[in-house]
């Protein structure tokens, strides 16, 4: 009976099909329909509920044989479902085929400020994931390290159960070993039984551990607000404009600056036989400031009036 939970568990490899559905999950950006075709698809749907409790969605059981898209269609407006996953088992092998809209071009991830800490949330102001910063960011290193921590933990609860199932099964030898003739030996046999089946409980329980620990850590366990920042800014640069209306609302000099005047206090351009003209100056102005050069090198001012002297008849 172990030897085929195991290879059951080992073929169907949860933890992978876990991680799809947790992509699909963080493009899609709402709850999703998963479509099973059998009864071993719809047992990998559950274990896959177990390894990731934060993964919400939808399953509805669809006949193998039949027309799938009519079936699919059915279950998406009878839940109200914008996406659909359409699950089935081919040759020990799972297979996803996506149904209706499940891109969501719009989401997009910020940092939020919680206290002292802080995390990110989407632009419906819902707490998003490291795996939603990954697909949506398309950090292929950070998907790798969750991928490669999803299957660990769901190897190390594996293993944890199937150790509680073997104590369990120890537990029944000092039963069978029973005597009539000694009672005192009856009882302690009884009692390493007892410890057997309790110790075999403390180690089931303590499989849950690894998803508990998975499930609480968020995108500060493996970047840097600084470095997150950086690659959110990078994945939805802000609008020049609204960059703008921020320097300009900190700067008093930002509407001077943003017109093409010039300060006072800038210093003249150096002299190189042509002079700069700003890309944003009237053409009017430009063709006053050439005259008033022009004037300068044929005769040198004498005083310091900005007005140009005037021509001799």
């Amino acid at each position: 009976m172990f030897l085929f939970l195991i290879s059951t568990l080992s073929w169907s490899n949860p933890s992978e099909l876990t991680f799809a559905l947790q992509r699909y999950r963080a493009i899609a950006g709402r709850k999703l329909l998963i479509a099973t075709s059998g009864t071993k698809a719809l047992e990998l749907t559950s274990q896959c509920k177990k390894i990731d409790p934060d993964l919400d969605f939808y399953v509805h059981p669809i006949p193998t044989f039949g027309d799938v898209r009519r079936e699919i269609k059915k279950a998406r407006t009878a839940y109200g479902a914008k996406c659909a996953l359409h699950l089935k088992i081919e040759k020990q092998s799972w297979k996803l085929q996506p149904f209706g809209i499940c891109y969501d071009p719009n989401r997009k991830i910020s940092i939020v400020e919680e206290g002292d800490t802080w995390n990110i949330i989407d632009n419906k102001n819902r707490p998003a994931r490291a795996i939603d910063y990954a697909v949506l960011t398309q950090d292929n290193i950070l998907m790798e390290i969750l991928k490669s921590e999803e299957k660990q933990s769901f190897q190390l609860s594996q293993r944890l159960q199937v150790g509680a199932g073997a104590l369990a099964a120890t537990a029944v030898v000092p039963l069978l070993m029973m005597s009539d003739s000694d009672i005192a030996k009856n009882e302690d046999r009884i009692w390493t039984s007892l410890f057997l089946l309790g110790s075999a409980g403390i180690v089931y329980q303590s499989s849950k551990i690894p998803t508990k620990i998975k499930s609480t850590k968020s995108i500060s366990d493996y970047f840097p607000k600084s470095l997150v920042a950086e690659k959110i800014e990078k994945t939805w640069p802000t609008p020049k404009e609204e960059t703008d209306e921020t320097e300009e609302a900190k700067s008093p000099e930002g509407e001077a600056t943003e017109s093409g005047d010039v300060s006072e206090d800038a210093a003249p351009p150096p002299d190189t036989g042509a002079t700069a003209e700003p890309s944003n100056a009237p053409e009017e102005k430009n063709q006053a400031t050439d005259q008033q050069t022009n004037e300068a090198n044929e005769k040198p001012p004498t005083d310091d009036s900005t007005e140009s002297p005037a021509e001799e008849p």
